[in-house]
């Protein structure tokens, strides 16, 4: 069996920034007040972006009725939002709490 060499890792630094904002310099204290307003921010779009996914096949036509994702690029951008807050937080560990399952069934 013939093994193919790799070059050896590069010593220069990345080009590229990262796409990841900056976090915390200290990660909220475990149940302290900002980690209890962080899970319950999360929890809140968390639902908010379930209930859009559910209702993305709705037919209604009312404008007071909320709009359901109509591709999922917009349901990654809401979920991407939500990872930076995660990121941002500085939070080592995640919350020990269960959340529902985000897209059910």
């Amino acid at each position: 069996m013939t093994t193919i060499p790799t070059p050896p890792p590069s010593l220069a630094p990345s080009q590229h920034p990262s796409p990841l904002p900056t976090p915390r310099q200290k990660p909220l204290n475990p149940g302290g007040t900002r980690e209890t307003e962080l899970i319950t921010y999360l929890d809140h779009n968390m639902v908010s972006i379930n209930h859009r996914f559910a209702t993305r096949l709705s037919t209604t036509t009312s404008p007071s009725a909320d709009k359901g994702y109509r591709n999922f690029g917009e349901a990654a951008k809401d979920i991407e939002d939500l990872i930076d807050v995660v990121w941002v937080s500085g939070s080592r560990t995640y919350p020990s709490i269960p959340f529902p399952s985000l897209f059910p069934h």
